[in-house]
């Protein structure tokens, strides 16, 4: 589940001068930027626990010749998933994220622009391959908000820990507002509760 939750992070990149179609789902976060998600956790034969995410947006920092955010994810109340770091860019192709598993610590495009409904494209990070597609634009009500105009992404991962199969959804100017997780038996269901930008 941990590299979901990475798939997510990089997805609070700073951007380019101009906006590319779709980029408007994926906004800049300035440094001490924050997101924090309810987070619930189904388990076949186990119920559900609750938790929380948040993500923090901790400043830039340069790599080789190219800027990148700086990212700390922290996950409580769910026993395995922690604290992690991702370290993402936005370019006017789409958004980065530095594969901090590789020896070289290799730049992987996650997501190309430009995005929009029937966009489909692949990505390999931290060895997991996830084949992505924007299924659709959708009114999402969750408790705090509702969300016109969402784009709805469905992601299948394979990789060393078996097989996931992901939904997100973005809302313009805000980015990630919910993500429903499936892997092993297992769901997670992460909602924005509060954002700060």
């Amino acid at each position: 589940m941990n590299r979901t939750v990475r798939l997510a992070t990089v997805l609070l990149a700073v951007s380019s001068c101009s906006e590319p179609e779709g980029a408007v789902y994926f906004p800049d976060f300035h440094k001490g930027a924050q997101l924090e998600y309810d987070m619930e956790y189904t388990r076949p034969f186990g119920g559900v626990a609750t938790g929380t995410m948040v993500i923090r947006t901790e400043g830039d920092t340069t790599i080789g010749d190219k800027r990148y955010v700086r990212t700390v994810t922290v996950i409580s109340g769910i026993p395995g998933l922690g604290q992690f770091v991702t370290y993402s860019r936005r370019a006017k192709d789409g958004m980065y994220q530095i594969d901090t598993t590789a020896v070289t610590a290799t730049e992987v495009l996650v997501i190309p622009f430009p995005i929009g409904v029937g966009a489909a494209w692949s990505a390999t990070l931290g060895g997991t391959r996830t084949s992505s597609k924007v299924e659709a634009l959708e009114r999402l009500a969750l408790v705090h908000r509702t969300y016109d105009d969402c784009l709805k992404v469905s992601a299948n991962q394979t990789g060393p820990d078996g097989a996931s199969q992901t939904t997100l959804w973005y809302a313009r100017g805000v980015g990630l507002v919910k993500m429903v997780a499936q892997s092993r038996g297992v769901t997670m269901q992460f909602t924005l509760a509060v954002s700060s930008r």
